[in-house]
Formats: C-alpha cells, structure tokens, sequence
C-alpha cells in the first residue's frame, strides 16, 4: 500500500466527520502496545490489517472496515472500536476477520465489552461455533487445539453449533465453558472472583495505556505532576509560570486538558505552576546604588538602566521603575530609568561632504547592535566611552537624524554615569 493510500485511509472519519450523510467507519484503530507499554510509531507493525489482499502496519486512528482481517503478534495486543458500541481487545497472536457486524476468529484470544451505547449486535464466530452477545463482556478464545473457551463476566452469551446437532447454550455472568470441534459443550464452569477480578484489571491497565486518562494533579508539586503524567503515558507540552499567591511557589495550579480526560498516549499537556512572587520596591527618586540596593534586598537581580536628559531632576535618580509596585515573578527584570545630565560630544571635522548619509537613532541599543546599524547606514563607530552602570546606548554625537559625510565615524555612551 503507498503512502497516499494509507494517509486516505487514516483519513476516512474525518472526511466522513465533515460531510453529512457520509458513513464513518467500521471501526478504529484505538490503540497498540507492546506487551504492557504504548507501542511507538516505529512497532505498529505489532499489528496488522488486512485490506483486499494487501497488508499494512496498524496505528492508532486507523479506520477498520468490514472484510479487513486483523493479525496481531506474539507480543502485540491492539484495541479497535466498533461502530456499533463494541470495544475489542486482541490478544497477542490473534487472526480475526471483521464481519457484518460479527467477528471470526481463527486463533487467539478476545475480550469484548460493550460500551455505554450499542447500536446493532455482535456476534464472535469460530470455525465450528458462534456466540451471539448480547450486552455484555466476555472472553473468547480459539486455541491451537481448535477449542473454543468462553468466560463471562456479565450479561449473557448464547453459543451454537456449526457443525455438530447439539442444543445452543448460554453462559451468564460468572461462567465459563470449553468446546470442542464436533463434540458437545463440557460442562459449565463457575469462575471464581479472583478470576474475573484478574481478567479486569488486565483490560483497565490495557485501555488506561491505550486511552490514558488525565491525571488530577491540581496541588501537587511540579515533580510529583510530572512523575503522574509520565506513569499516565502523557507527556508535558509546556510550564506556564502564573502567579496566584493562593499556593506555595512550585504547585501545579491547573493542567490542560484537564484531569479526567481521555487522550491518546503520548499527548501533551500543558501545566500552569505557581511561580515565586515578589513586591517592585518603590525606589523612584533615590539616587541610582541605593534603587539598586533596595531590589538586591526584595530579592531582584541588578536592573537593566537607561538615562534620559532630564533638567528638573537630580543627576543619577530614579525618574521611573518597570514594571511599578507590582506582585511578579522573582525572575522578572526590573528597567529603572535616570535622570543624565545633557554630555555634548565634540562635532565630526572634515572637509565637505561628496555624499551624505542620516545619523540613526541608536539610544537604548546594545553596543553590538548599534555597530550592526551604523554600518548599513554607512557610517562608523567612532569612540565608544562605558560609563558605570548599564549595558545600553544612552548618547550618542553626532545626534539622530543629523546629515553627515557617508563613513563619518558616530560616538556613543554605552550606561550611565552617576555623579552630584
């Protein structure tokens, strides 16, 4: 089968989901595993469809119509849902072929269970025996020798013969029984409790890999939400750091999707984590150290600063603080800007220009990036003076917007400088 081939078909109920009238497959793929984990996409081939003669590598989503024969291997075990409200779990080393609606199982092992809505009912055939279900959940198994075994756990299965001229008989919850090609059905068997709570909690461990349910891990801490999730088969998309100052830093706030949920293995999800909160100091108006002191002391790391000429103000104070007065994240970079005294650099001397060029604006770049647009300007760096504090341009001579010679050289402050 080519690729387009396969991608139409895993296609098929989506397309069906967006035209009305159109019919959505037989059944689904829901999921595979290798003896007791997810499958990854390189072991699908653990099971296989197939389809008009042609085989191909199964995978969670793909559609199952009727006719398809379904092959699983000795370590493979795959669980397909049937339109009608059947789910079918095939056991490692199974052929079955998908019929209207009924199943026929060649060798190896079923459990069946209905759903919460069945439409039509099914019927589980072998080579010399067919079971009629009628809404319940059992197991049903052709074993090398050609037997048939049967196990309910509830509601009631009807069995008849193909072959032989014996009476059909039914199980109900808590029986099991064995038949034999040609022969009349043994006895019924009683099972015991431990029984049908084994073969249980081996089909909820097999649907909680194939369609694990999202953990409730709202109030834990991020590790132990991360742990659940794995175990689950999900994995983390992303952390969302929030703040709610509701719950100790590091505590899962809310998951998305949320716990309860039904996905796929291998989704993501995406967790919002409370992150550690501080309070913006209020530091407008000190002098340029003691703001840097005061955010040391709140838990801040030094800021980022830039200046600006501002007459009416002392030189090196504080004329404003981002982000003000607020509850934020303790990883949050705090930009104070200060008061600068107006430094009038010495002019470009030269003889007159052949050809002109705009001096751009270079104030609150870094020294890389100002190099970077001088030079498609076509001009040059001339000196380059780092004041004491800051790591940005905060003048620069000649100004923006001034015409020049092309290739005249620019001088830029790199910081601030404090002084009275």
């Amino acid at each position: 089968m080519t690729r387009l081939q396969l991608t139409k078909w895993f296609m098929v109920g989506v397309a069906c989901a967006a035209l009305a009238g159109c019919a959505l497959p037989f059944g689904q793929v829901d999921g595979i595993l290798v003896e007791t984990r997810p499958a990854l996409e390189g072991e699908y081939g653990r099971l296989q469809v197939v389809r008009t003669g042609q085989t191909q590598d199964g995978a969670p989503g793909m559609s199952i119509e009727k006719g398809d024969t379904i092959v699983t291997a000795a370590d493979g075990v795959g669980v397909v849902t049937l339109r009608a409200g059947w789910q079918v779990i095939f056991e490692p080393g199974t052929v079955a072929n998908i019929e209207n609606p009924s199943i026929f199982v060649k060798i190896g092992k079923l459990i069946i269970k209905k759903l919460q809505q069945v439409t039509e009912a099914l019927t589980v055939n072998s080579e010399f025996a067919s079971a009629g279900v009628e809404g319940t959940e059992f197991v049903f198994e052709v074993t090398p020798e050609h037997g048939v075994q049967i196990s309910v756990l509830e509601g009631r299965v009807v069995v008849s013969s193909r072959q032989a001229s014996w009476e059909a008989i039914t199980y109900v919850a808590g029986e099991a029984g064995a038949i034999r090609a040609r022969e009349r059905p043994a006895p019924k068997q009683l099972l015991d409790s431990a029984a049908v709570r084994n073969i249980r909690q081996h089909a909820f461990e097999i649907e909680r890999l194939v369609r694990p349910i999202v953990p409730r891990v709202s109030g834990l801490r991020a590790t132990a939400a991360r742990d659940s999730l794995t175990t689950a088969g999900l994995r983390i998309e992303s952390v969302v750091k929030v703040i709610t100052r509701r719950v100790p830093a590091g505590t899962v706030v809310a998951i998305g999707p949320s716990g309860g949920t039904r996905l796929r293995p291998g989704d993501r999800v995406v967790l919002q984590v409370e992150d550690s909160s501080l309070v913006v100091p209020r530091v407008v108006g000190l002098p340029l150290p003691q703001a840097i002191d005061e955010l040391r002391r709140a838990g801040f790391a030094a800021p980022d600063t830039t200046s600006v000429a501002a007459p009416n103000a002392r030189n090196g104070t504080v004329l404003t603080v981002s982000p003000s007065g607020a509850v934020v994240s303790a990883s949050t970079r705090i930009r104070l800007t200060v008061a600068s005294t107006i430094r009038v650099l010495r002019p470009e001397i030269g003889r007159m220009p052949t050809r002109v060029c705009k001096v751009p604006n270079l104030r609150d770049r870094t020294e890389e990036v100002a190099r970077s647009i001088l030079a498609r300007a076509n001009l040059q760096v001339g000196n380059v003076d780092h004041l004491q504090y800051g790591k940005l341009v905060t003048g620069q001579n000649p100004g923006a917007d001034a015409v020049v010679s092309c290739g005249s050289r620019v001088d830029i402050d790199i910081g601030t400088n404090i002084g009275e």
